[in-house]
């Protein structure tokens, strides 16, 4: 859904005929997502169109939410459910011994606020196949 939001924020960016149809589809994007929650379909997060922004991940995750999901449905759909989706889930998607720690940990709940996610200032420590890429826990 952020794709399309970006489609529709930055005609200018996109070729025109992209930019009229993410404005187009949107609202129909938005209805058959919550059709999709609400009868239970498994969803994973994620895009191949190429024009997501990176690191704009988070706002995905509150478009997810504003559209039907609960955060906890939505973190799943981001890790586990991408996972499987992709036939990786022996590798990752869930934090198990064995798997790949690809973690972030942020101020605040994202069960309570999703988010909280979405903002960089709040991302505190990232780590990347166990190795840390980002550590400011003792800074903050």
């Amino acid at each position: 859904m952020s794709v399309v939001e970006f489609g529709k924020e930055h005609p200018d960016i996109l070729p025109p005929m992209m930019a009229a149809k993410a404005v187009s589809v949107i609202e129909a994007h938005q209805r058959s997502f919550r059709s999709a929650v609400e009868a239970g379909v498994k969803i994973a997060m994620g895009t191949d169109s190429g024009v997501g922004r990176h690191g704009a991940n988070g706002r995905e995750l509150q478009l997810m939410v504003e559209n039907g999901m609960t955060p906890m449905q939505a973190l799943v759909a981001s890790t586990s459910s991408a996972a499987q989706l992709l036939h990786l889930d022996s590798q990752l998607g869930t934090l198990e011994v064995g798997k790949l720690a690809d973690v972030i940990v942020v101020k605040g709940n994202v069960l309570d606020d999703i988010s909280v996610i979405a903002h960089p200032d709040n991302v505190k420590l990232v780590l990347k196949g166990g190795q840390e890429m980002k550590n400011r826990l003792i800074k903050d």
